[in-house]
């Protein structure tokens, strides 16, 4: 599922430079005279690249992949059926612990996180999205996530536009070096300087979305750390 996920990525790249281009243009903050050619090298882009996945779907292989995927997962359920321990913990129980856990890795990376290195923001990035995805589908089982959710989406926001601005700098880094058109250049300048903008704000509100979320984190774990125990001394 990772390498058909790579073989998607470069089309999202694309389609997120194009809709940050499009943003661009709505804004009509400039004139240039005569058409813009980064119209015509997305749409070409994309196309070629979209090709690339057709073609890898038309031969069967997602198919395959989501066949194995399901005999996997009913393999794994029928083994759990016959295997029950009347001590395992709760569903509920097992997802905040894992949630906590998740959260407390996230609060250690403060003391390596570098705000100005684009790795070490997109490594926080992929854990925090994680996190995201599991607050957001199963918050029927997590007490009093609301504000917890509320903070770490706006991190994930101003994250998630960053990394946005640095692919689509490494897009143009390729497209740009087989290209001789002046235009072109203009056109690439034009989006690149308002990104530029756009990523000199978003580093300036990080820091303080960092803060609230590592406030709203911390709260929450140890919160739920104070139940565990209680829970953990009734039982016992």
């Amino acid at each position: 599922m990772r390498q058909q996920g790579s073989e998607t990525g470069y089309l999202r790249e694309i389609d997120v430079t194009a809709a940050s281009w499009q943003e661009v243009l709505r804004r009509k903050s400039f004139f240039v005279s005569g058409r813009f050619w980064l119209d015509e090298v997305l749409v070409d882009e994309r196309q070629a690249a979209w090709g690339k996945c057709a073609a890898s779907l038309d031969k069967g292989s997602a198919t395959a992949l989501y066949l194995a995927l399901w005999a996997w997962l009913a393999g794994e359920l029928e083994r759990l059926e016959l295997v029950k321990d009347p001590n395992e913990q709760s569903l509920q129980a097992f997802v905040q612990g894992r949630v906590r856990d998740w959260l407390e890795n996230i609060l250690q990376m403060e003391e390596e996180l570098d705000f100005s290195d684009p790795d070490s923001l997109h490594a926080l990035r992929i854990l925090g999205k994680k996190l995201r995805y599991m607050l957001e589908i199963l918050s029927d089982l997590l007490d009093r996530t609301s504000k917890l959710t509320e903070r770490l989406k706006k991190l994930q926001d101003g994250l998630g536009s960053i990394r946005d601005i640095q692919l689509t700098a490494e897009l143009f880094n390729q497209w740009l070096q087989s290209r001789s058109s002046r235009a072109l250049h203009r056109d690439a300048g034009l989006l690149m300087g308002w990104q530029a903008c756009e990523l000199q704000s978003r580093q300036a509100e990080l820091w303080d979305d960092w803060q609230r979320f590592r406030k709203a984190a911390r709260k929450w774990v140890k919160r739920n750390s104070e139940n565990r125990n209680h829970e953990t001394a009734h039982s016992g």
